[in-house]
């Protein structure tokens, strides 16, 4: 088999079977709740306050990872949450919490849905990313210009049995 764009594998595998996290899907969940609330009419004051405050938390939560562009292995996952667990859990509270209220709108419109399920599929791979310890992943985070990317992408080595021996890996 030949593949054309065989630098570009690890990328794709990514896309496909990994998991990823950034401070740009927060920035588009946001921008998309705030417009579909002004063009449905079910904006409030209330959820503009919510969407601020997940703005608020994507901020302080990215900015723990520094400035300095660079893709490296997150390791020490346990001790980052341990340090930070603050900022990480209010940051799951206000996807939580937009989840919460979009889930509440009388008479929705049918754009809703989708923006419930992103909003529950980023805290869950947020959860994934920061707490998972799936020996099948390899996690690291990338900074690269305004983003910030966690990841979670799954190992091209098959994890060792208890015995130590290598064990038969598929996917």
């Amino acid at each position: 088999m030949v593949f054309d764009e065989a630098h570009d594998i690890e990328d794709v595998a990514a896309q496909y079977f990994g998991v990823s996290f950034s401070n740009y899907r927060l920035q588009e969940l946001r921008r998309d709740i705030a417009a579909m609330g002004r063009s449905k009419k079910f904006g409030t004051p209330e959820l503009d306050r919510i969407l601020d405050r997940l703005d608020e938390m994507t901020i302080q939560f990215f900015r723990l990872f520094g400035d300095a562009e660079r893709r490296v292995a997150f390791q020490g996952r346990e001790g980052f949450l341990d340090e930070n667990e603050e900022i990480y859990a209010d940051l799951l509270a206000a996807l939580d919490l937009i989840g919460s209220h979009l889930k509440v709108i009388q008479n929705p419109p049918d754009e809703i849905l989708p923006l419930v399920r992103r909003t529950l599929e980023l805290a869950q791979a947020l959860r994934f990313v920061m707490e998972e310890d799936d020996e099948r992943y390899v996690y690291w985070v990338e900074k690269r210009g305004r983003g910030c990317f966690l990841q979670a992408t799954p190992s091209m080595s098959p994890p060792s049995s208890p015995s130590g021996s290598s064990t038969r890996w598929t996917r």
